[in-house]
């Protein structure tokens, strides 16, 4: 490098007169190494980088640090030798060479993916570990669809980094957190009836019918928006929308899981925040009969994916709320749950399990079941059907730490019997939260009847014995072997005999990829009565060729799963004990799965 070229140039002091003989050139040489020490200096760490490295995931979303990300948004790259000193952009526009640095992303620019493109990412931050960028919105957004992306710096340019284990989508949501880890306290503001804003934090909670601003990334890019780098004039409003917003209903998309007296969050605004580049805005308001608390869930989800590998919503943050606002209270309560799962098949045999446990702390600890006004939208009033991935796909590839003071209490030694179980002891499983109880039996034919749950009592629940009517399970009237081919252009009746007024029968349908492991959507149909008998699957798609309206892949495989379970709150079996506050639940649910299905479409 530099320091190599003038030591060619200067003939005069050879390397052998100033490390070999000592002589009269010494005071030359001492001089000269003076001058070009520094340069020296300067160069060999220059000389020890390699190029930039992009860490295996290493592109995120950069209000989460998880995946997918938005076109769009602003996104991050962890790796080495990224940069060789940190610099920020100091306005607007954004620089797309900040210290030398460029970040590229490379795709297509049209639908067929004939047309390829390179676009140049503007850029926030640099440093040798970590860049911030505005992921490009492309040549049109509609159509862009990047491929890869790569760092090019005074070290050289980085190997190629590949977009499949980092998916692009057209909105993938991210809240931005004041602490900037991405699980802390979230960038939300109380909107005061006057307009004013403060920020919600625990001495500062929302009113119940508030309205909060929510600050993100990732609801991905408008048409009209300026061009990339410059921001968002505070005088054009852009509206995105996309997103469902769920608060205080933790596991638990709005629709169907919505109480009699509950509301859902009202969405005022979702689109690009004015002022500043690669920041969205949600305003919303928070229903009325809200939950209260220093830690209410707030998230926001999707009805409909369009990419179901990813995870599409945002991580769950928590909010402060407390009527008249001012500083959060929690109200604390303790709840039991016994949960009893059977797995039958087809012919005989069953395998049995139990899980117990004893929640105690703030939010709401117990289960949900579907609103029986959701039956009303449906022909009969006695069935419904809905996407359930949103549940699944809610949180990022990012694992956050539950903020929450909750545990699990100790109920000292748990015992099981019934028809088909002798009585056991259930296993001990010790947690950083408490204990949790489970129990496993493979049995050559289950038999309903009563089974009972004992409890010695602990340092929390004190002792209870509760009985449970498990009740005859029905009669599938359908067969899939592994391998059987199902024709997704028809609609599919699964039918059965037997049930009861107090247990409801659901139908799971899936699509998933084995290999992986992984499941790309699922469609839940669900009988308001286990009496029903059958229900039907004609959900299609709204433009030829007519097909299942779900996601389903080349390599995948489809997954039938009947579901016979408690009805509702009403059915569920109660039980008190001291320690208990909301006293305990016991549940049941037995399930039948038909798994390794071919989807055929018929042309």
């Amino acid at each position: 490098m530099r320091i190599f070229a003038v030591l060619r140039r200067k003939g005069s002091c050879r390397a052998h007169r100033c490390f070999g003989r000592l002589g009269s050139a010494r005071g030359e040489c001492s001089s000269m190494m003076r001058r070009w020490l520094p340069a020296a200096l300067w160069v060999l760490p220059l000389l020890a980088q390699g190029p930039p490295v992009i860490y295996p995931g290493g592109v995120v979303n950069a209000a989460h640090y998880g995946r997918p990300i938005a076109r769009g948004s602003i996104a991050s790259i962890f790796g080495e030798n990224l940069a060789r000193r940190t610099a920020a952009a100091e306005g607007y526009p954004l620089p797309k060479d900040l210290a030398g640095v460029r970040v590229r992303v490379g795709g297509y620019a049209d639908s067929a993916r004939t047309e390829s493109a390179v676009v140049e990412a503007p850029l926030f931050f640099v440093s040798p570990g970590q860049i911030n960028f505005m992921f490009p919105s492309g040549v049109s957004p509609l159509l862009w669809s990047p491929e890869y992306l790569e760092v090019e710096n005074e070290f050289g340019v980085s190997e190629r980094y590949l977009f499949d284990e980092t998916p692009i989508l057209r909105r993938a949501p991210g809240i931005f957190t004041l602490d900037a880890s991405g699980c802390g306290p979230p960038a939300v503001l109380n909107v005061a009836p006057d307009r004013s804003v403060s920020v919600n934090s625990p001495a500062n909670s929302a009113e119940p019918g508030g309205i909060l601003t929510v600050f993100l990334t990732g609801l991905g890019a408008h048409l009209f928006q300026p061009p990339d780098g410059e921001p968002i004039p505070t005088d054009r409003v852009l509206w995105l929308g996309g997103v469902e917003t769920v608060v205080g209903r933790e596991g638990y998309v709005n629709w169907p899981y919505l109480k009699l007296d509950e509301e859902e969050p009202r969405t005022l605004f979702a689109g690009k925040a004015p002022g500043v580049v690669g920041v969205d805005q949600v305003n919303v308001r928070l229903p009325a009969t809200v939950e209260q608390g220093c830690y209410v869930p707030l998230r926001f989800t999707r009805r409909i994916f369009e990419h179901r590998e990813a995870r599409l919503g945002s991580q769950v943050v928590y909010v402060s709320v407390r009527s008249g606002g001012g500083r959060c209270r929690d109200r604390l309560a303790s709840f039991g749950l016994v949960r009893w799962n059977v797995t039958l098949a087809y012919e005989a045999g069953a395998v049995v399990e139990v899980a117990v446990q004893f929640l105690f702390g703030p939010g709401n600890l117990q289960p949900r079941f579907e609103n029986p006004e959701g039956f009303s939208d449906f022909p009969g009033n006695d069935w419904l059907g809905f996407n359930d991935i949103g549940p699944l796909l809610t949180a990022p590839a990012v694992s956050c730490l539950d903020p929450r003071p909750r545990r699990l209490l100790d109920a000292g030694t748990l015992t099981v019997t019934g028809p088909s179980l002798p009585v056991a002891e259930l296993s001990r499983v010790e947690t950083a939260a408490g204990p949790r109880y489970r129990g496993k039996w493979v049995l050559e034919q289950f038999q309903p009847g009563g089974y009972t749950v004992r409890a010695s009592g602990g340092d929390g629940v004190g002792p209870f014995e509760s009985t449970i009517e498990l009740p005859a399970p029905v009669t599938p009237k359908f067969d899939f072997p592994p391998g059987t081919e199902i024709d997704t252009s028809k609609p599919m009746t699964f039918r059965w005999s037997g049930g009861d007024e107090r247990s409801r029968v659901l139908i799971d349908l899936e699509s998933w990829q084995p290999g992986k492991n992984f499941l790309r959507d699922r469609y839940v149909l669900v009988a308001a009565r286990a009496t029903r008998g059958e229900l039907t699957f004609a959900h299609f798609t709204l433009v030829p060729p007519r097909r299942w309206q779900m996601a389903i892949g080349s390599e995948d495989q489809l997954r039938f799963t009947l579901r016979q379970r408690t009805k509702d709150e009403s059915t569920a079996e109660k039980f008190s004990a001291d320690g208990l506050s909301l006293g305990g639940w016991q549940m049941f649910e037995y399930r039948w799965v038909w798994d390794g299905l071919i989807p055929a479409p018929s042309e």
